[in-house]
């Protein structure tokens, strides 16, 4: 059976909304052309470059008076031209010579406008729910008003105001040096008439700047109280917004939920009929700090607040193709993909890509950073389905979105190259096999690279992030020397996040511990699963505290992870506490998804039943198959289309729990399920290699094997042989775990089979998978694993008559483990078959009262090993001499195994 392993890391893509301008058409509304100025003397008519809607390349061409133009259109006035506008609603706007703009929105609800170079002047008269120039992250708002915006690109921006009065709203960096968190904020401030301001468009304004956590919210609460004492509404709602936002920012999202639901319910008293951009970003902010939370309710008031918030976006922008519209959407997916089923998966992409078909009609060009940013979480869709073509598919979409990133920052040095790498890391990764995890190093390694060129210091959460990632994939290659590279990938995270929070209490801290206890795990022995249990309990320490609630996924991944160590561990009282921790992770996550039906519950339900079938006995096994088959049903629920991953590890589980209660019937039910596990891997990936596939092989394999008698045996090693081939091409250096196994087991199979030349060969495989073992586990590490492969060969040499042989293996055994009394019987005993008496008997005598185990001393367990020997045909006058010396001779058994 296989243990699950509980919380592995991924990196998601979270596109944050804010409405930043692009294009939402409007058929029924337009922009016409009053009066054309040239040299300060009236024409009819101008050359104008004119960017038509939807389209990347502008036109030259003769513009006259009366035309129209659509919303999504770009007006560039040339030199010494100046162009007098009117909108539907009696709005104009008069651009200077060099400006340019681009008509964002416009209906008779609003009308939205982005000076992107020069000096336009707006004279509002009929703004109705909203009139906003925008460039980059600034905006002017107004409701009737005369002032003028004048942009150089890339260097400043001016807001001057005749008459009335504008409210500027502009984005800048809310940074905290403790935690290296940076999110961002909103600052607004009103100018009246005769007031002007310039800002600089060249740097990233960090707008707040705090040494730490508790600094920046006492600021926040300070300015907040000021705001409501202040009785403005605008300014109560803006202060609770940005409370909201700091909170979610130090990932304390239930406490930001009461901020961001008071400024949404001021905002409708100030507008009623619920359309307006406040009311959308509250509901938005709401959804993300839900979807935050995590767990089924959680998540569907998510969805719910997101839906509301796209019904407002897509009234104020009713023509469709809107940024607000497009992220809307994004956010949606994001939360429907957390469900995680299939048909929630489904719904996610169909929301990811509407999404994308928006950013397309907005940016042509086809190069823009949201473009680049929908790409990668389409993609994580497709890999969160699973299979090998929608793994390729998700592949094909983080490389658009890596081409795209790249054209955007030539220079390569670029978060958004770095992520999109990263992207790509976990896509192969998730493909499996060496070439593909080889790859996916590649691509975590340049990430790496970039991060380290962008914080040369070293101390920032990128940085830990890309090392953790390469720490997986090094974990999954397999072998002491990889797990080894990636134990210190993880270290070195730890190390780094541990310098960012200071106080140790941080969900990256939880997770780096959490990598680092399942890289110890997969290295195996006692000292590394201590050391495992060790990292996890930390983690789940941390955990709790950052959720006291304790009804989190994050402290349900933990306790199964303590599961799974102490189920390694072995033993009964490890496996009893194993199966507590399993039990009440299980509790949390049927707290979190009431309706039953989630992939984490069937993980725990997998993974209860195979700590219970390790207990052994036939009360325990039928029931491990209760909860697989528990596993199964919601996974077949969560999966109807039937072919997935979980649902082929659900029927191995019960396969592997119907093999163990043995007899004809069993075995044969098990194999039914294998063989239906072997049918869906096949269907995942159908060009064949893949370690489902040989792992399904092999389970098949064994199964047949247990059956007995010569078809059945036969038929196990041709399931064995095509498990090999294919471990083969998955790690063609051929040292692997998984190559070892099937070694082993083919050398079972063949043994069983009896004749000379089956014995002979099955030798030949058990010399090969010692051989990888003793390359993948030089030293101690897993030494009682590869101490009893050498038992078992040694004993099967013995029968074939190889004693020197199985001299030589005893000894190397002792190499690495030479406190071994079992591999010490094994030497002796071979010195005594090649007639070597008097060095077999120094070593009888030596350890004769000595402890093999708490049940037996050296001189029972050697004369059992006599009679055992004796059972199957090896015996030598030198065995009556031991017993003589021992005073005691062995009874032979009717039936005995070594």
């Amino acid at each position: 059976m296989k243990m699950q392993q509980v919380g592995r890391t991924f990196t998601v893509l979270l596109v944050l909304w804010a409405f930043f301008g692009v294009a939402a058409f409007a058929a029924d509304w337009s922009l016409v052309v009053v009066s054309i100025e040239f040299n300060g003397a009236k024409v009819t008519q101008a050359t104008l470059q004119i960017t038509p809607p939807q389209q990347a390349n502008a036109q030259s061409r003769e513009v006259r008076e009366g035309e129209r133009f659509a919303v999504g259109t770009v007006i560039a006035a040339p030199a010494r031209t100046t162009l007098l506008l009117e909108s539907s609603n009696a709005n104009r706007l008069r651009l200077l010579p060099g400006s340019r703009i681009r008509v964002l929105a416009g209906s008779e609800i609003g009308e939205e406008f982005g000076q992107e170079d020069g000096q336009s002047f707006f004279d509002v008269k009929r703004a109705l729910n909203f009139f906003n120039v925008r460039h980059g992250r600034f905006q002017a708002i107004v409701k009737g008003s005369r002032y003028s915006v004048t942009v150089v690109p890339g260097k400043e921006i001016t807001f001057a105001v005749e008459q009335g009065a504008v409210r500027i709203d502009r984005e800048g960096r809310l940074r905290i040096d403790e935690g290296n968190k940076e999110g961002t904020i909103t600052i607004s401030e009103t100018l009246k008439a005769g007031e002007s301001k310039t800002f600089r468009l060249d740097i990233d304004e960090y707008l707040a700047r705090f040494k730490h956590y508790g600094e920046a919210e006492a600021y926040y609460r300070k300015n907040l109280e000021a705001d409501r004492l202040s009785g403005d509404l605008e300014r109560i709602e803006l202060g609770l917004n940005q409370m909201g936002i700091l909170l979610d920012t130090l990932s304390r999202y239930r406490e930001s939920i009461p901020y961001f639901d008071e400024y949404w319910q001021s905002v409708l008293k100030r507008h009623p009929d619920g359309v307006h951009s406040d009311i959308a970003r509250s509901l938005n902010n709401l959804g993300k700090a839900y979807w935050a939370l995590g767990g089924t309710a959680n998540l569907e008031r998510a969805i719910a607040y997101h839906e509301e918030s796209l019904g407002v976006v897509r009234q104020l922008y009713p023509g469709g193709v809107h940024a607000g519209i497009a992220a809307n959407l994004n956010n949606l997916g994001l939360a429907y993909e957390a469900l995680g089923d299939t048909a929630n998966l489904e719904r996610a992409i169909g929301y990811f890509q509407e999404s994308l078909k928006i950013q397309r009609q907005l940016y042509p060009g086809g190069v823009h950073a949201d473009i680049a940013r929908c790409l990668n979480n389409l993609a994580t869709g497709y890999r969160e389905l699973g299979g090998k073509a929608n793994l390729e598919r998700a592949i094909e979409y983080h490389e658009e979105s890596l081409k795209i990133q790249r054209q955007l920052y030539p220079g390569g040095v670029h978060e958004g190259i770095a992520g999109s790498l990263t992207f790509l890391g976990n896509a192969y990764w998730a493909l499996g096999g060496t070439a593909n995890l080889e790859r996916a190093i590649g691509y975590h390694e340049e990430s790496l690279k970039i991060r380290r060129q962008l914080f040369p210091g070293g101390v920032h959460a990128h940085v830990a992030g890309s090392l953790n990632n390469l720490g997986l994939v090094y974990a999954d290659l397999g072998g002491r020397a990889n797990l080894e590279q990636a134990i210190g990938y993880h270290e070195e995270s730890l190390r780094i996040e541990r310098q960012i929070f200071p106080d140790g209490v941080h969900d990256r801290i939880a997770t780096s511990l959490n990598n680092l206890g399942n890289a110890y795990w997969k290295l195996g022995g006692t000292a590394s699963l201590e050391r495992t249990i060790g990292y996890h309990e930390e983690s789940l320490k941390i955990r709790r505290q950052l959720f006291p609630r304790g009804v989190h996924a994050d402290i349900a991944a933990s306790l199964g992870n303590l599961g799974n160590a102490y189920a390694a561990l072995g033993g009964t009282a490890n496996i009893e506490r194993a199966i507590g921790y399993f039990e009440e992770s299980l509790k949390i996550e049927r707290q979190l998804y009431p309706n039953g039906v989630h992939a984490d519950i069937g993980t725990n339900l997998d993974n209860l039943g195979v700590a219970y079938g390790a207990l052994g006995g036939t009360a325990n096994i039928e029931r491990a198959i209760g909860y697989h088959e528990e596993s199964l049903k919601i996974q077949r629920q969560l999966f109807p289309g039937g072919v997935h991953p979980s649902i082929a590890n659900s029927l191995n589980n019960l396969a592997s729990a119907y093999g163990a209660l043995g007899g004809t019937a069993n075995l044969e039910r098990a194999i039914g399920y294998f063989e239906e596990s072997l049918k869906i891997q096949r269907q995942l990936f159908p060009g064949g290699v893949h370690e489902g596939i040989a792992a399904s092989l092999g389970n098949l394999g064994k199964a047949y094997w247990k059956l007995g008698g010569t078809a059945n045996l036969k038929r196990a090693i041709g399931h064995f042989e095509e498990s090999l081939k294919i471990e083969r091409q998955l790690y063609p250096g051929s040292v692997h775990a998984d190559i070892a196994t099937n070694l082993n087991n083919l050398g079972n199979a063949y043994w069983n089979l009896g004749g000379t030349a089956d014995l002979e060969r099955a030798i030949g495989y058990f010399e090969e998978g010692l051989k990888i073992e003793r390359q993948l586990y030089p030293d101690a590490v897993h030494a009682g694993n590869a101490a009893s492969l050498y038992s078992l060969l040694t004993v099967k040499r013995f029968l074939v008559g190889q004693y020197a042989e199985a001299l030589r293996d005893a000894r190397e055994s002792l190499e690495f483990l030479p406190n071994d009394l079992s591999a010490r019987i094994n030497e002796a005993t071979a010195l005594l078959l090649m007639d070597r008496e008097a060095e077999a008997l120094a070593i009888y005598t030596q350890y004769r009262d000595r402890w093999v185990s708490f049940r037996a001393t050296f001189r029972e367990a050697v004369l059992s090993y006599f009679a055992a020997l004796r059972a199957l045909g090896v015996n030598h006058p030198g065995m009556a001499k031991v017993e003589a010396l021992y005073g005691q001779p062995a009874v032979t058994p009717d039936r005995a195994k070594p």
